[in-house]
């Protein structure tokens, strides 16, 4: 015989009830509640009962067999919140509350982010740094030559970028190189050194201003390479 498990509204004490019982069918437990009272707030079929049950002589003839041990059933998960949930009006307020506080929490997440991106672009300087001019030996040396180096530097970032040979100095001794970068610090001050063995190396700075897009350009104009004082 299947067993049945159920929520009903007791009139009497004004709560509601959980519990179960076996009955033949839906209809004959339906009927049964029904009889008592009980106003049905859901009703289900479970596994047949194994339970030990007490039947009386008055409901073996109504065909029902009721379960005597309230102690011996223990409801899901389900049935409690069956139980307990609000009530509709209350359920209702409270999902909608919380698909608001979703949708607040995701535009204020979004829109941090934004203000973030917008924070850090505006505290972003570009910077540019212009080299040019002629590089030559005082003796006659070449100065296109493969082991010559121009380097750039910002030590307080810190950057330096160098260039060699072709790349640094062009025939005839010409210099023309461009850098740009973006950066969040002060620039401090830029320089640019030229050197090449067995000379003095060629030194020269520049402060730049920070905080705002700034180019820095070194005019270097004709740089004469004085060979190294031998010790």
């Amino acid at each position: 015989m299947p067993k049945f498990r159920f929520k009903i509204r007791d009139p009497k004490v004004g709560k509601d009830r959980i519990g179960s019982f076996t009955a033949p069918d839906s209809a004959s437990a339906r009927e049964f509640l029904a009889s008592k009272g009980y106003t049905i707030e859901w009703l289900r079929v479970v596994a047949e009962s194994k339970k030990s049950l007490v039947v009386t002589e008055a409901k073996k003839a109504q065909g029902l067999e009721l379960d005597t041990e309230p102690g011996n059933y223990r409801p899901t998960l389900e049935d409690l919140w069956q139980q307990h949930r609000p009530g509709e009006p209350v359920f209702k307020a409270l999902t909608a509350l919380g698909a608001i506080i979703g949708v607040v929490l995701l535009l204020t997440g979004w829109r941090s982010g934004a203000v973030s991106e917008r924070s850090s672009a505006q505290n972003t300087s570009a910077v540019k740094i212009v080299i040019s001019g002629q590089v030559v030996t005082s003796d006659g040396g070449a100065t296109d030559s493969k082991d010559i180096k121009v380097t750039c530097r910002i030590p307080t970032l810190p950057f330096s970028l160098t260039w060699n040979g072709s790349e640094a100095v062009k025939r005839g001794g010409r210099i023309d190189k461009t850098v740009e970068f973006e950066t969040r610090r002060s620039l401090g001050a830029a320089e640019v050194l030229i050197a090449k063995p067995g000379y003095t190396t060629f030194q020269r700075s520049l402060d730049a201003a920070a905080g705002k897009p700034e180019t820095v350009i070194f005019e270097l104009g004709r740089v004469v390479l004085e060979p190294a004082k031998k010790s």
